[in-house]
């Protein structure tokens, strides 16, 4: 994100003004931002949201969608440019314990977390580059899923998803999307969530399988004078029809 001129410039109609944090001293690019819709409530969450330049830039939000439901959002960055202080091992060290110990404290906050950001980190290389393998165990270790499966990134000579969607969420019905367009030189990516559609309860029939119904069977059945069976010539015509009345004795009184 560049420096802000003015924070009015970068309103959006029928939202809150951005929840962003800049880069310190001036420093050009990085930072991020996060925009909520007027009609929720929401409030920053300043413990959580690690802002450390070039290494990890983040802004969290509890964002309530209903008097009794809240989920956290965070908008992440990772650069991927040179830093001026650490080689570039040490850059992502930096960035994977900060990041270690952001999923552990959003993890304590018990409530469905989503986050998204450019990472740069390509999964479509997790079993190519240490890196992303770490990264992407780490999600997994803390229960997080990673929901874009696709480029999001694509140039002439590569290909590459490093704009990432993750949560925790698996109680909700979710579905996951990528806007193909030449807005940004990376896709917009979307999530929507919903609660999980009711199932349309069934209703199931079964057995009266009591010692009252188990007593009349067996009086009924002994009442029953079998010896027609024996003047029935064909064995498998003479059981069709022993299974005929057995099943219309075990329907009538086992209903």
């Amino acid at each position: 994100m560049w420096k802000l001129p003015d924070n009015t410039l970068f309103n959006l109609g029928n939202f809150h003004e951005p929840i962003f944090k800049l880069r310190n001293n001036n420093v050009q690019g990085g930072g991020v931002a996060v925009y909520v819709g007027e009609n929720f409530n929401f409030k920053p969450l300043s413990d959580i949201s690690i802002f450390h330049d070039r290494i990890l830039e983040s802004q969290f939000i509890e964002l309530s969608l209903t008097s009794y439901k809240k989920v956290v959002i965070g908008s992440v960055y990772r650069p991927a440019t040179n830093h001026p202080i650490y080689s570039s091992a040490e850059q992502f060290n930096q960035f994977f314990e900060l990041f270690t110990n952001l999923l552990s404290k959003l993890t304590d906050l018990n409530l469905p977390v989503m986050i998204t950001g450019d990472f740069n980190l390509d999964l479509l290389k997790y079993s190519q580059i240490k890196q992303v393998t770490e990264y992407v165990d780490l999600l997994f270790s803390y229960g997080f899923i990673q929901v874009i499966m696709k480029p999001t990134r694509i140039c002439v000579n590569s290909a590459t998803l490093i704009d990432h969607f993750i949560t925790s969420s698996t109680t909700d019905f979710n579905e996951s999307a990528i806007l193909i367009s030449d807005l940004s030189d990376h896709f917009p990516v979307f999530y929507f969530t919903t609660n999980k559609p009711s199932m349309k309860k069934i209703p199931m029939k079964t057995r009266d399988f009591s010692t009252q119904n188990i007593d009349r069977f067996s009086e009924q059945f002994q009442n029953v004078n079998w010896e027609f069976l024996y003047t029935i010539q064909d064995t498998q015509e003479a059981y069709n029809l022993f299974q005929i009345l057995f099943l219309t004795f075990l329907i009538f009184i086992f209903h």
